[in-house]
C-alpha cells in the first residue's frame, strides 16, 4: 500500500515521499522520511508528533473517527541540530595576509559553516554581524545600523543546494554533513560601478581618487593622527574586527560559542602619490590624427579631445592603480597638461628623460607619463632614473600599473611566457566590487587577459619600499645629467630641496656622480648604470635621482668608469633671486588669444648664468603644471587658450645658478573667454574700457560731450565738441553698447566750435575799427588849419 500524511500539530507540513509500508489495524508501520523547513524552531526539540495518515480505501478496513482512510499515527521526532562556525578576513587588494593600508577601502570575506547531525535538505537561515569599533574604522553607516553597537545586520541565506541533504527519522546518526559558503561584506550595494573618480575634468586641482562611502575604511586615528592629537605619530597601528553568524532560535545550535569571530589587523601608513599626463604627439600630422579619429571621434579642439579622450582615459588607467597599488583612497593626485606637445626635433628619450621628467619634478609629481595621443601599443619604454614612462592613451587599463612597478619595484624580472609562479592568487576589487578569480598572470607579465592583478610579493615590495613614509622628506639634491655613446656627458642645473627618495652611497656603476668639498676631498659617490640599447635609447642614456644635501658639499662631478670627469657644478656663494613681472595680480587673460607673454627678471650677485622653470597652477599654487624649462631668456610666449577659466591662477618661475635655486609665484589672475573693450578719445574721460565675456553686451560712455579747448582759444571760449564714434561703433550717442563677439576698439570723434572765439574775435576787432575811427576823427581836430594863400 501507499500513504500519504501531514502533521496535524503544523498546518502545511506533509510526509514526503508517500510511504510506503504495512498497515495494520491500528498503526502505520513504516519509516517515514518529513522534510521540515528551519522556520519551524520547536522542530529543533526532541518530541512526538500526531500524523494523519491517508491511505488508499481499497487497501485498508474502514475505521476510526476520522474516516474509514484515515488513521492517526505518533511518530517520534529527534529535532535537527546545527554547528555553525564563521571566520573572517579583511581585504583590500589580496585575500593574503598582508597589512591593510590606512585609508584604503576595505571588505571582509566572510566564511560560514554549518556542521549537522542529522541529513536535511533544508537552507540555514543566519544573520551576519559585522563589527567596527567607530575609533578605529571610517564608515558612513546605513540608516538600519546599530548606532550604539556599531553593528551592521545583514541577513544571508545559504542558498539551499549547499545543504542538499535528508533528515531521517530515526534516533542515531552515524556521520556529520557540512556546507560552506563564502560571503563579501559590506560590498558597494550603493555604489553605481561607473568608476571610482568622480567630478567633471577640467584643468584644475588634481583629481583625486572617490570611494563608496558605504566601504570601511581603517582610519588614521591608529597612528595618532585625530585632529587634536599631539603625541607620537606612528606609522602602524592595529584594528579589531568582529563578526557573528547568528541563527536565532530558529535551529538548536550544538555549541553556540564557536559563531563569533573577532580578531586584530595590522595598518600601515603609506605615501601618496602625484602622477603628471603629458600628452604628445610626434609631429602634426599626428596631433591632427588624433583630435579626428574614429577610436575617439571627431573633436573639435584640443580641450574637447582632452574632455572627451585624455580625462576618461587617464581616469581608468588611475582607477586600476588604485585597485592594485597599496594606496589610500585619495592618495593618487594626477593632472593632465592641456596642451597636446608636438615633439618636433626632440627624440624620444630627450623628451621624455630631458625634459619632461624634471619638468613633473619641477611641478611637485613623483611620476611623468608621456601620453601618446593615438595609437594602440601600449605601455612601453620606462625608467627609474627618472621616474618617467610612455603610455598611449588607448592601451589597456593595467599599462600604467606596469610601468610604475617598473619604476617603483624594485623589480622582478618580465617573463612574458607567463610561467605559473607569475599567477596571482584570489583578490578583490574593492571599489567595482568585483571578485578577481585566482590563476590569471600578474601585471609584469603579458599573458592571460584582463583584469592582471597584483602578486602578493609586488605588493609587499611596494608596501614597504617606495610607499612606505619612513624617513620623511629630507633635503636633497637633484642630480640629472645625459651620458653620451662617445663617453661624454653633461650635468643639467640641479635642484635643492625636500625630496621623498633619496638614494643611498653605492660604487656600482660605469659612471659616477661624486659629490666633493671645497677642498676638492670626496665626500660619496653614486654609482651610474648607462645602457645604450634599442630604438629608444640610441646614444644617449638620462638620469635624475636624489642625493642627500649637506652644506659641505660644494663640488659634484659627473665621471666615468676611469674616474675622469665629464662635467662639474660648482655651488656659488649667493642664491640667484627671481621676481615674476608679468601677469600681474588681478590681471585678466584672454583664453580666446593664442599667445600671452609670461614676463620675469633675474639676477644673480656672483654673475652666473641663469636657467629658469616656468609653471602655471589652475587654483593658487595648491598644484602647479609645467610650461617649459631650461630657458636662458627673461620672456616666454604662452598659449593660453586650452586652459579653463578660473579665477586663481598664478605663474611660478624657478631660477637656477646650476646649484642653488629659488622661485617667485605671482599675484592671481583670471584666464577665461574674455575679449577686450579699449574705448579711445582725444579728450575728455571715457567709461567702458576693458575685459568683457564673449558675447556680452558693453556699455561705454564719454563725458563731458564738451571739452574746452587749451590757450588763447579756450579763453575766447572755443571747444570740442563729441560728434560720435568710430571704429567699432558709428554710434552717435555719448552712452552706447556694443555686443562683444570679439575684441574691439571705438574711438570718441570730437570736432572743434570755434563759434564763441569767432564772436570774441570779432567783437574785438569791432572795437579796435572803432577805437581806430575815434583816434582818427580827433587827430584830424587837432590839425592846424592850412595856411591862407597870398
Amino acid at each position: 500500500m501507499t500513504a500519504e500524511g501531514s502533521i496535524l500539530d503544523i498546518p502545511g507540513v506533509t510526509l514526503s515521499p508517500p510511504c510506503e509500508g504495512r498497515v495494520g489495524d491500528r498503526d502505520l508501520v513504516c519509516t517515514i522520511a518529513i522534510q521540515i523547513g528551519t522556520r519551524y524552531p520547536y522542530l529543533s526539540e526532541e518530541r512526538d508528533f500526531r500524523l494523519r495518515i491517508t491511505t488508499e480505501p481499497e487497501e485498508i478496513e474502514p475505521s476510526g473517527p476520522e474516516g474509514n482512510d484515515v488513521r492517526i499515527v505518533t511518530v517520534s521526532f529527534k529535532g535537527l541540530r546545527v554547528d555553525v562556525r564563521v571566520s573572517a578576513i579583511p581585504v583590500q587588494v589580496l585575500m593574503d595576509s598582508v597589512p591593510l593600508v590606512g585609508g584604503k577601502s576595505t571588505i571582509f570575506k566572510i566564511n560560514v559553516q554549518a556542521i549537522c547531525d542529522r541529513t536535511p535538505k533544508v537552507p540555514v537561515q543566519f544573520d551576519i554581524r559585522l563589527s567596527l569599533p567607530f575609533s578605529e574604522w571610517d564608515w558612513e553607516l546605513p540608516d538600519d545600523h546599530d548606532a550604539t553597537s556599531g553593528w551592521v545586520e545583514t541577513t544571508v541565506i545559504i542558498p539551499q543546494s549547499m545543504f542538499s541533504r535528508t533528515i531521517v527519522v530515526e534516533d542515531h546518526m552515524a556521520s556529520r554533513y557540512v556546507g560552506e559558503t563564502d560571503i563579501y561584506l559590506p560590498g558597494v550595494h550603493s555604489y553605481t560601478g561607473t568608476g571610482v573618480l568622480t567630478g567633471d575634468p577640467f584643468i584644475g586641482s588634481y583629481y583625486t581618487a572617490s570611494y563608496p562611502s558605504s566601504t570601511p575604511r581603517p582610519n588614521y586615528c591608529i597612528f595618532g593622527y585625530p585632529p587634536s592629537y599631539t603625541g607620537e605619530r606612528r606609522e602602524s597601528g592595529t584594528v579589531i574586527y568582529s563578526v557573528i553568524a547568528d541563527i536565532g532560535d530558529r535551529v538548536r545550535e550544538i555549541d553556540e560559542y564557536n559563531n563569533i569571530f573577532s580578531s586584530t589587523k595590522r595598518v600601515v601608513r603609506t605615501r601618496p602619490i602625484r602622477i603628471l599626463f603629458y600628452p604628445w604627439a610626434e609631429n602634426a600630422t599626428e596631433r591632427t590624427s588624433a583630435l579626428d579619429t574614429d577610436l575617439g571621434g571627431h573633436w573639435s579642439s584640443e580641450s574637447a579631445f582632452r574632455t572627451g579622450v585624455l580625462f576618461p582615459k587617464a581616469k581608468e588607467q588611475v582607477e586600476f592603480l588604485q585597485a592594485i597599488y597599496p594606496t589610500a583612497e585619495g592618495a593618487i593626485r594626477w593632472n593632465i597638461v592641456p596642451t597636446i606637445r608636438i615633439r618636433a626635433r626632440e627624440s624620444a628619450w630627450s623628451f621624455l628623460y630631458d625634459r619632461l621628467a624634471r619638468m613633473a619634478d619641477d611641478a611637485g609629481y613623483d611620476f611623468a607619463i608621456a601620453f601618446r595621443v593615438v595609437g594602440v601599443g601600449g605601455c612601453t619604454w620606462s625608467s627609474s632614473r627618472p621616474k618617467a614612462a610612455y603610455v598611449d592613451v588607448y592601451s589597456c587599463v593595467s599599462c600604467l600599473s606596469h610601468e610604475m612597478y617598473h619604476v617603483l619595484g624594485p623589480m622582478p624580472y618580465d617573463d612574458y611566457s607567463c610561467p605559473e609562479a607569475h599567477q596571482y592568487p584570489e583578490g578583490y576589487w574593492v571599489n567595482n566590487g568585483e571578485y578577481i578569480a585566482p590563476g590569471r598572470c600578474y601585471i609584469m607579465s603579458a599573458c592571460g587577459g584582463a583584469p592582471w592583478w597584483i602578486q602578493p610579493e609586488m605588493y609587499r615590495r611596494l608596501m614597504f619600499g617606495w610607499f612606505n613614509p619612513s624617513g620623511g622628506d629630507p633635503m636633497a639634491i637633484r642630480v640629472s645629467g645625459v651620458i653620451y655613446l662617445n663617453g661624454t656627458g653633461r650635468l643639467d642645473p640641479f635642484r635643492v630641496r625636500n625630496a621623498s627618495r633619496v638614494e643611498s652611497p653605492g660604487l656600482s656603476g660605469n659612471y659616477s656622480i661624486v659629490l666633493l668639498d671645497s677642498n676638492g676631498v670626496e665626500l660619496s659617490r653614486f654609482g651610474i648604470n648607462a645602457s645604450f640599447w634599442g630604438e629608444m635609447y640610441t646614444d644617449r642614456y638620462s638620469f635624475m635621482f636624489y642625493v642627500p644635501f649637506s652644506e659641505n658639499i660644494r663640488i659634484v662631478e659627473l665621471r666615468d668608469s676611469e674616474n675622469r670627469v665629464l662635467d662639474r657644478r660648482v655651488a656659488s656663494a649667493n642664491k640667484p633671486q627671481v621676481k615674476v613681472l608679468i601677469p600681474k595680480a588681478g590681471e585678466i587673460v584672454s583664453s580666446l588669444r593664442s599667445n600671452f607673454t609670461i614676463s620675469w627678471e633675474g639676477r644673480d650677485a656672483d654673475g652666473d648664468t641663469l636657467y629658469y622653470t616656468v609653471l602655471i597652477s589652475p587654483d593658487g599654487g595648491e598644484s602647479w603644471l609645467p610650461i617649459d624649462i631650461d630657458l636662458t631668456v627673461d620672456s616666454i610666449t604662452w598659449d593660453p587658450s586650452p586652459y579653463d577659466s578660473s579665477e586663481n591662477y598664478a605663474v611660478k618661475v624657478i631660477v637656477s645658478d646650476g646649484f642653488y635655486s629659488s622661485e617667485n609665484i605671482s599675484g592671481v589672475f583670471t584666464i577665461g573667454p574674455y575679449v577686450q573693450l579699449k574705448v579711445e578719445l582725444p579728450y575728455g574721460d571715457t567709461k567702458g574700457s576693458g575685459w568683457y565675456l564673449v558675447n556680452e553686451t558693453a556699455t561705454f560712455t564719454v563725458a563731458p560731450t564738451q571739452v574746452k579747448m587749451e590757450g588763447f582759444l579756450g579763453i575766447l571760449g572755443g571747444y570740442y565738441e563729441f560728434a560720435g564714434w568710430s571704429g567699432g561703433s558709428s554710434s552717435t550717442s555719448p552712452s552706447s553698447t556694443i555686443l562683444m563677439d570679439s575684441d574691439k576698439t571705438v574711438v570718441a570723434v570730437f570736432k572743434p566750435n570755434y563759434t564763441m572765439p569767432i564772436v570774441c574775435l570779432a567783437i574785438v576787432v569791432v572795437i579796435i575799427l572803432l577805437v581806430l575811427t575815434i583816434i582818427l576823427r580827433r587827430r584830424m581836430q587837432r590839425l592846424p588849419p592850412p595856411p591862407s594863400p597870398t
